[in-house]
């Protein structure tokens, strides 16, 4: 039991996959270059990740480690964080898929890019085998003048075993988005 409910924790985020994956390629049979307004500046640094942009850094919080981010598209993208969990003083690990509101919820910034996203995913503790769903909540605020992004997450979840209950995470977490 406990099994086949890991991997649904960890399917959730790839619900995301089939609906993005079909507008990708839509995307790509209609125009073969398509430069973003919003992800570049005129000397080349990034104000937002777009389409296939990929960031890795550190994050401090309920699971303290590293944490990668792959963007699937401009509103949807994938986080993996490892490192020490402090609620259940253990090696755990999270796997999130994300939506980014760029064009509803986006504040304008002269320094960069701020906007709101939302998801859903699952954590995992090593030691003692602890499955959470969560649902984070964040804002994401891009520089300008640089390739970092920076976040903060508000994450309440559901423990699925060990004493089944609800559960309250945080993360602040910055990130080096690659070419």
């Amino acid at each position: 039991m406990k099994s086949k409910l890991f991997l649904l924790v960890l399917l959730i985020p790839f619900l995301f996959l089939t609906e993005v994956d079909a507008k990708k390629k839509m995307v790509k049979k209609k125009t073969t270059t398509k430069v973003s307004k919003t992800t570049s500046t005129s000397k080349g640094a990034m104000v937002s990740p777009d389409q296939g942009d990929f960031g890795a850094g550190v994050q401090l919080g309920g699971l303290t480690g590293g944490t990668a981010k792959y963007f699937l598209s401009k509103y949807v993208g994938l986080v993996a964080t490892i490192g020490y969990d402090w609620g259940d003083s253990s090696l755990g690990a999270a796997f999130d898929g994300l939506y980014h509101f760029r064009d509803m919820l986006t504040v304008k910034v002269p320094e960069g890019a701020l906007f709101f996203y939302t998801g859903v995913g699952g954590r995992f503790t090593f030691n003692k085998s602890i499955v959470y769903l969560r649902v984070p909540l964040g804002i994401n605020y891009f520089l300008k003048d640089y390739r970092v992004g920076t976040y903060l997450e508000l994450v309440p979840g559901y423990r699925l075993n060990n004493n089944a209950g609800f559960d309250f995470d945080w993360a602040l977490g910055a990130r080096y988005y690659f070419d």
